[in-house]
C-alpha cells in the first residue's frame, strides 16, 4: 500500500480521517485513470484532443464516397499492392474458392504499355455465370415468396386504397374459400415498386399508365372528392370550388400518394398554392382527423365503403375521372394472379350495373 494510505492526515491524526482521505484520494486516482466519457475535464488525461463519434462510417465518408470509390478502382487496376489487399480480404471472407484452382494469371490478363489490368476471357465468362446465378436466386426467392409460413400457397396483393381491392379480394376469397391472401398496403410509389421487384403479385392502383411491362385491366373509373366532417354545411350548389377551398384549413397527403398528385396539378394549374394545416401520412389518417373537423382533406371517390362520420363533396376543378386499374408484370405467370384477374372482371361489370 502508498505511503499516502498508510500515513495519518496533517490535520487530523486520526485513523478514520486518514481512511477517509486516502479513499478520496484514490478515487479521485481512479477517476482519472479510467473515466474515459469525462476527458473533456481531466485536462491531464492522454485521450486529451481525442474526439471519437459514433456516426457510423457510410455517413463520415459520404461526402467523399464518390472520389474514394473512383481511387479503389483506379488502386485496384494499376497497383498490386491494392489487389493482394482485395485478394486477401476475398479469401479471408469467402474462402479461397477458385483462386487456388485457376490461378491469379488465369483471371486476369498481363498489364498493358500503361501498367492497366484487363479481365481475361475465363474471368468474362465467370462474370456472365455469376449474373445467371443470381437471377436463379431472385427467381428461387420469389417462390418461395408465394408461400406461407406453413408451405401454403399465397397470392401477394397491393393496394393503394382499400376499395376497389379489399372487394375484389372478398369476391376471390368467396369463391375460393381456401386460398391465402396478403394484403400491403400505402401509397403509389409504395405498391409500383413492390411490383416491380416481384414482391406483390397484383395490385390496384389508380391512374397507372399503358406500359408493355404490365398486364393491365381497368376495373373502376373514380375522381378525386374532398371530405368533410358531417357537422360541416354543405357548401351552395353542393360542390367545392378551390377558390373556396383556399380559405378553408386543409389535410394532405406526402408526395408520392396518387391522391396529392391530381389535387397538387389541380391547384398548380389555377395558380393557387395552398398551405395545409396538416400532411397526414395514410388514407385512414386522412379520414379520422377529417372526421373529428380539424379541416378539408381528399381522397378517391371510391376508395373507402365507410360513410360514418364524413361527407363527400365534389371539387369542380378535380372532376376528371381516372380508371383505378388491376395490374401485374406481363411476365408473370401464376394461376392464382389470373384467378385475381378473373374476379376483377367480374367486380367491374357488377361495379357498372350499379353505378
Amino acid at each position: 500500500m502508498s505511503e499516502r494510505n498508510s500515513t495519518p492526515s496533517p490535520i487530523s491524526g486520526s485513523a478514520s480521517d486518514s481512511d477517509d482521505t486516502a479513499s478520496d484520494d484514490l478515487t479521485a486516482d481512479l477517476d482519472l485513470a479510467f473515466d474515459a466519457g469525462q476527458h473533456q475535464r481531466r485536462w491531464r488525461r492522454r485521450q486529451r484532443g481525442f474526439w471519437a463519434t459514433r456516426a457510423h462510417v457510410n455517413a463520415l465518408i459520404a461526402a467523399s464516397r464518390p472520389d474514394i470509390r473512383a481511387r479503389a478502382h483506379w488502386l485496384v487496376r494499376n497497383n498490386g499492392y491494392a489487389v493482394k489487399v482485395v485478394e486477401s480480404w476475398a479469401a479471408n471472407t469467402v474462402g479461397n474458392g477458385i483462386k487456388p484452382i485457376l490461378g491469379l494469371r488465369r483471371l486476369r490478363q498481363k498489364r498493358n504499355c500503361n501498367g492497366a489490368l484487363h479481365p481475361a476471357p475465363i474471368c468474362a465468362e465467370l462474370c456472365d455465370v455469376g449474373a445467371r446465378m443470381q437471377e436463379a436466386e431472385r427467381d428461387a426467392l420469389r417462390i418461395l415468396g408465394r408461400r406461407d409460413a406453413r408451405g401454403n400457397r399465397q397470392l401477394r396483393v397491393g393496394l393503394g386504397n382499400s376499395m376497389p381491392g379489399i372487394a375484389i379480394v372478398a369476391n376471390l376469397l368467396a369463391n375460393h374459400p381456401g386460398l391465402n391472401v396478403s394484403v400491403e398496403s400505402g401509397s403509389h410509389q409504395t405498391i409500383l415498386a413492390p411490383v416491380l421487384q416481384h414482391r406483390v403479385d397484383v395490385a390496384v392502383l389508380p391512374d397507372v399508365p399503358s406500359d408493355s411491362r404490365f398486364r393491365r385491366f381497368p376495373v373502376l373509373s373514380q375522381d378525386v372528392v374532398a371530405i368533410v366532417s358531417a357537422d360541416v354545411p354543405e357548401p351552395p350548389g353542393g360542390s367545392f370550388s378551390l377558390a373556396q377551398l383556399m380559405d378553408r384549413p386543409m389535410i394532405f397527403r406526402p408526395r408520392g400518394s396518387s391522391t396529392q398528385k391530381v389535387v397538387d396539378r389541380a391547384f398548380r394549374q389555377a395558380g393557387l398554392e395552398p398551405t395545409p394545416r396538416l400532411v397526414a401520412d395514410t388514407r385512414d389518417a386522412v379520414y379520422e382527423v377529417v372526421a373529428l373537423g380539424i379541416g378539408v382533406g381528399f381522397m378517391w371517390r371510391f376508395g373507402t365503403y365507410r360513410r360514418d362520420s364524413v361527407r363527400r363533396i365534389a371539387v369542380l376543378d378535380m372532376a376528371t375521372p381516372v380508371d383505378e386499374v388491376v395490374f401485374t408484370l406481363a411476365t408473370e405467370r401464376n394461376d392464382l394472379v389470373d384467378m385475381f384477374l378473373n374476379a376483377s372482371r367480374v367486380f367491374a361489370k357488377t361495379h357498372a350495373e350499379t353505378v
